[in-house]
Formats: C-alpha cells, structure tokens, sequence
C-alpha cells in the first residue's frame, strides 16, 4: 500500500508510505501497526513499496487497528492524543548514564530497545511502546494522510472485511484530496505460494466488497477521484451493477481513468454500464479498460449504443481485449465507430477475442475516409491490436483496402499475430504498404499466421522500398 502527498515539498517529491517495520529516526508514528515516513522520490513518480509477501497479513492487521480506534475514538480532529515515545526520547534514554548502584537495564541502543520492542509487538500489538494506540489514533491518520492524492493495494491484500473498514473511514471524511485509488487483487504466484505456507489466503474484494464501496463512492467520499483501478477481484455482475448505480449519482464526475479488468463482467454489468455511459456519467473519461472478462452479445451491442450517442467523445484509449467478442459484436462495435463517435482514440485493444472475416470486413467499412469525416473515423489511432482473432485472408484484404483509402495514416504500432493470415493476405497488405500507407508505421506484429517465405520476402522487398527499412517487425 502506498501514499503520495498532494502537496510535496518544493526541494523533494513527499511520499508517505505504509510498512510494517521499526520506526526508523525523525519518522512520525501514526498507528500500531502502522507507520509512516517520508523518502525523496523524483517527481512525478509515485513511490511503490515492493512487492513483499507479508504485505497482505499487514495490511490486514492496520485495517484492523483501524477499526478498533474508529469504535472507540472520539472522532475529532480537537482531539487530546497520548503522546508516544518516539526515537527522540529513545536518543535521550540511551545518553542517559546509571547512577551509582543502579543496573543499567535500560541502558540500549535505539536499534536494539527498537528491535526487542518490535518482537514484542508480534506477541501483542497494542502494548508496542513505539506504535502505541494513541486516544483517538484516526484522527492522527487523519492530519498526516489528509491531503494524500494516491492510494495503492496490491497483491490481493483487500477482501470484503478490509473494504468495509476502509469505507467506514472514507465516510468519516478521510482522504477526500485523494486522485488515484488502485486496488490490484492478482499477486504473483510464489506471493500465493508463501501465504498458503503460512496459512494465509490472497483475498478479492468480490462484489459484496464492491456493494460496500460503491455505497460509499455513493455519498461523496472520493470526489476528486481521477484515476479508479478495481483489476482482478472478481466482482462480477453484481458488482458492476452496483458500480453503475453508483455512477448515476454522479459520484464520478470527474473520473479520467477506468480499470475493471480480469473481474468475470458478463454483458449484464456491460451493459449497466453502457447504460451510465450513455446518461453522461463517464464524460471526462480519456480510458477505459476492460480486459480479461465475459462481455459478449448484448454487453457490447449496449456498449456500441453508448458510444453512438458521444458520450465518450474524450475517449482515448480504449482496451476489450481477452473477451467474447465475435463477428456480431464487432459489428455493432464498427458502426458506433463509422459514426465518428471515437475522434481522439489512440489506442485501441482487442486482442484475443473471436473476430472473424465478417467483423473485420465491418471494421475495414467503418475506418474509411468519407466525405463527412476526411481522415476516417480513427483518424488519431497510434495503435492497433488485433491479435489473436480470426481474421484470416479475406478479414486482411478488407482491412488493406482501407489503409489503402487513407485509413489508420497516423498507425504508428500494429499487431496482428495469430490471425490465421496466408500469403493472399500478405500481399494485400504490402499492396497498401506500397501505395503510401502507414506511413507512420514504426512496429508490426504477424508472427503466428501462415505466411510463408515467399510471401515474407515480397512483404520485405516492400518494406525496403517504401521504408527504408524503418518498419520493425517482430512475431
């Protein structure tokens, strides 16, 4: 979990980071077991703690200690604190020399009487003499973390129980300067591994999580919010429906960034979603991202309907990949685009879905230059990925037909790896390359098709020709 001010100091970026370690000297103790301290970051680039397996239980145990002071705090910013001990009265106690027949029992270094006292803490948290529950610790978090603009979990550490905790504390006011909110529930495999080896689970916030933090989105809590990241925590249809009821109380409105991949969004929360999106509620946003899900069939036909009607007009990178996408989807998807509805997209992903011929011939349609719209209507596309589908030979003819029109001219990344692509379609392909498309082009990904030799060299002798050799291609 990580931390960034919104007001950094003017000679060093200022970033608050949470760890479960000793206090380390001149840093500022919040809450057993939590701990704060600031470290120089260059600006511009948010500090993120590594990736350390014991993250998830300790998090856990802050959310916890949390918790616990929220029941029993006053709740106040006025609030009378307790003073702890912090390393300068450690500094003090150590130059302290016994007197005459006296033991020098406390007579340790800051490091060691640190170091014993953090064994300690593992036995009994709240007796810890340097991360002691102060009389009303939330309000501490509160004045330290007040105008913090980044907030990141990673690693599967929020389940339905931290989540709670955690929006009980945003509907106490907290973290409202906040601008990016990440929660990333997929750790690494020997993360998993360890945990397991220590009887712990990785957790997902699920959508019982999503409904507590979508009630609390619901009253205000996070609204200058920016930049929302939910990737791998299976919330589901459900979740997704209680996101967008959400969405229409206008809780967002300022949100530039979406990320809801890898959360098994079938087309029921697809299309709560389209349904926001259509009724404006999205209308700042420049991405949006979700990969890795069930979306199919009506969730994108509801999708398609949204982008119709331009309410995603800012759109600027937009990801479906790794879905259900099939020749039906793509072409409804490809007549929300003939309409103009995407002018600023420059990334477009919709890798590893199931688009044939027939979809690609759609989208082929949809991109060409027309008398109302010169450029074509992806005329600001940078990048394209289509890899994995089905296009096949008659998908890449339609396609170099329109890069041939003028089409994609501002392209500079292409990448159609397995497409069941032959010679017939390569040579369509360097057919539009020699008439003067892509002249953009700097990357081109075909690996994975069925070209064969002959059909690569005439691709090369193109290449050579019109590029001088400046494509570079990959498999």
């Amino acid at each position: 979990m990580s931390f960034r001010n919104a007001k950094p100091a003017p000679d060093r970026h200022r970033t608050l980071s949470v760890v479960h370690a000793p206090p380390q000297p001149r840093a500022p103790i919040l809450t057993a077991p939590l701990v704060a301290h600031t470290r120089g970051h260059s600006p511009g680039k948010p500090f993120k703690l590594a990736q350390l397996e014991r993250e998830l239980e300790e998090t856990k145990l802050a959310l916890v200690a949390l918790e616990v002071t929220m029941k029993t705090g006053t709740q106040t910013r006025s609030s009378t604190r307790t003073p702890t001990k912090g390393p300068s009265e450690l500094h003090e106690t150590h130059n302290k020399r016994p007197r005459d027949g006296q033991t020098n029992a406390t007579h340790e270094s800051p490091r060691r009487e640190r170091g014993l006292a953090e064994k300690e803490s593992r036995r009994n948290p709240e007796d810890h003499p340097y991360t002691r529950l102060t009389e009303d610790p939330f309000n501490l978090l509160f004045d330290e973390i007040d105008n913090l603009e980044e907030l990141i979990f990673n690693n599967g550490r929020i389940g339905y129980e931290e989540m709670r905790v955690f929006c009980t504390a945003l509907s106490k006011g907290a973290l409202k300067s906040l601008k990016v909110l990440h929660f990333n529930g997929r750790p690494s495999a020997r993360t998993v591994e360890s945990l397991a080896e220590r009887g712990l689970e990785v957790t997902q916030i699920g959508k019982e999580g999503m409904e507590v933090f979508c009630t609390a989105l619901s009253s205000g809590a996070l609204p200058n919010l920016v930049d929302l990241r939910i990737n791998n925590n299976q919330i589901g249809d459900e979740g997704m429906e209680a996101f967008s009821s959400a969405l229409s109380s206008g809780a967002l409105a300022n949100l530039s960034e979406l990320w809801l991949s890898g959360n098994k969004i079938g087309h029921t929360g697809m299309k709560a979603l389209s349904d926001e999106i259509a009724m404006g509620s999205l209308k700042s946003l420049t991405g949006l991202f979700v990969m890795v899900n069930q979306i199919d069939g009506e969730g994108i036909k509801a999708f398609s309907s949204a982008l119709r009607s331009g309410a995603l007009a800012n759109l600027k990178k937009l990801n479906l990949a790794y879905n259900r996408i099939g020749d039906e989807e793509m072409e409804a998807f490809s007549s929300a685009l003939s309409s103009g509805s995407l002018p600023n997209l420059i990334h477009l992903g919709l890798a590893y879905n199931q688009i044939g011929y027939t979809g690609m011939i759609a989208f082929a349609d949809a991109i060409k230059p027309t008398v109302e719209i010169p450029m074509g209507s992806l005329a600001s596309l940078t990048k394209l990925y289509l890899d994995n589908n089905k296009i096949g030979d008659k998908g890449m003819e339609a396609f170099s037909t329109a890069l041939s029109s003028g089409a994609l001219a501002r392209l500079t990344e292409l990448s159609w790896s397995g497409n069941q692509i032959g010679d017939t379609g390569m040579k369509a392909f360097s057919g539009a390359l020699s008439s003067g498309a892509l002249r953009s082009l700097a990357i081109l990904r075909l690996g994975g098709n069925q070209i064969s030799d002959k059909g690569m060299l005439a691709f090369k002798a193109v290449k050579a020709a019109a590029f001088r050799g400046g494509i570079r291609v990959s498999s």
